[in-house]
């Protein structure tokens, strides 16, 4: 809780100082809807709901904001009876449907390309100076061709999904050089052990007969919704006419589950979801409501023990993060802003600037100076060094191993 309502507090913040010129994230509000968590007849109480007291000593009471909507105001945006309270949460919203697309066009417009089709297979690293190295190349696999591609690297920022379980040393020599390289480092998974949490993921689209429904009830469908780990989510809507008749057209995505250690989504996740929450909540078998399944898929997440994020940087223009569960996609963007500013003090580190002591203390009090690309005030307060893998800390600053300048080193990643 902790982490995360701290990251996805900052989203729209960050979002902001970026000035794109367009719309990337929405706060809920009562007329294009709210953000709302609620507790179903069927469904244990929400134990955030109930939490909330505690939530707000640990993260500040500026960070959480609940509204819990009253009985009339539960009916005037038409929750059914199936819906015993909701609770509205002002403080948060929705990454806009067109977000990824347009983020994209910010890119090409300033030269860059982007490429759907590689699957990253080697980190190739060089000395850099007796103590480091640095990245030097990313060796990846067109996944259209089966090919090897190079990529030459100035900086590399990795944010690793379910598929990248292992971090292992590529080559492992029986004698010289390379063979201390390898005792210094280990032999073994340099990552923390991470596992499938699988949700089941699926669109629905409802069909609401505006004759029948009453105008002000539509509120309800427009509504952010969660009940425990099931969320409904409005992707869109529109107005259809069919002869004189007249419905409105909403397009729902919901999520059900967290199966450990599962890569597939179990089909009882998705099928008690519907039956306990989407039809009910939406009333989908009263006169006037219809709707169909258009689009059913599972959705993987790799998590460590602590359904936090991690992140390391084994090079000096390196970092990685991976290991974060279902908690949202706003935590991207302070996600994103993070690796850019362990990326500037990793690069101090890397150039001796700042000794490894100062380096962890940067993490430890989120002084991070000045952070490439970024010339806004950093939103940061914790302790990352808490979110710190400790495995790869043993390969950064002083603790680095000695290489010889002619060799080049291989981080491998092993699915």
């Amino acid at each position: 809780a902790v982490v995360s309502t701290q990251s996805t507090g900052q989203c729209h913040k960050i979002l902001q100082s970026l000035e794109l010129g367009f719309p990337v994230y929405k706060l809920g509000n009562r007329k294009t809807g709210l953000a709302c968590d609620l507790e179903l007849k069927e469904n244990k109480p929400s134990r955030f709901v109930n939490s909330i007291g505690h939530i707000k000593s640990i993260i500040g009471e500026d960070l959480v904001v609940a509204n819990p909507l009253s009985k009339d105001e539960m009916t005037e945006r038409g929750y059914t009876s199936a819906v015993l309270k909701a609770t509205e949460y002002p403080r948060d919203g929705e990454l806009c449907q067109t977000m990824a697309e347009d983020l994209e066009g910010v890119i090409k417009t300033g030269g860059g390309k982007i490429r759907h089709d590689l699957r990253l297979k080697k980190i190739l690293v060089k000395p850099q100076g007796d103590e480091d190295c640095s990245v030097t190349r990313a060796v990846w696999e067109n996944v259209q061709t089966g090919e090897e591609e190079v990529t030459p690297i100035n900086t590399l920022y990795t944010s690793l999904g379910p598929s990248m379980t292992h971090l292992t040393i590529g080559d492992s020599p029986n004698k010289g050089v390379l063979r201390k390289v390898a005792e210094n480092i280990g032999f073994g998974n340099l990552q923390e052990p991470i596992m499938y949490a699988t949700a089941g993921t699926f669109s629905v689209l409802i069909r609401v007969d505006k004759d029948k429904i009453p105008e002000g009830h539509l509120q309800m469908f427009r509504d952010h919704k969660a009940a425990g780990v099931k969320h409904m989510m409005r992707m869109g809507e529109r107005e259809v006419r069919v002869g004189n008749k007249k419905y409105q057209m909403f397009a729902i995505q919901c999520t059900a589950g967290g199966h450990f250690p599962m890569q597939h989504a179990h089909p009882e996740a998705p099928l008690n979801h519907i039956k306990t929450a989407l039809i009910p909540v939406f009333g989908l078998e009263r006169d006037g409501v219809s709707y169909d399944i258009m689009q059913l898929r599972s959705c993987s997440r790799g998590v460590t023990a602590l359904n936090v994020v991690r992140a390391a940087a084994p090079a000096s223009n390196l970092v990685m993060m991976y290991g974060q569960g279902g908690i949202g996609m706003a935590m991207s963007v302070s996600n994103g802003l993070l690796m850019k500013c362990l990326m500037g003090i990793r690069q101090r580190l890397g150039r001796g600037e700042i000794t490894n002591r100062q380096y962890i203390e940067c993490m430890k009090n989120s002084t991070f100076g000045d952070v490439p690309h970024w010339k806004h005030d950093v939103p940061f307060a914790r302790d990352y060094t808490r979110l710190y893998d400790k495995n790869t800390t043993r390969i950064t600053g002083k603790t680095l191993f000695p290489l010889n300048r002619g060799l080049l080193r291989v981080l491998q990643l092993v699915k």
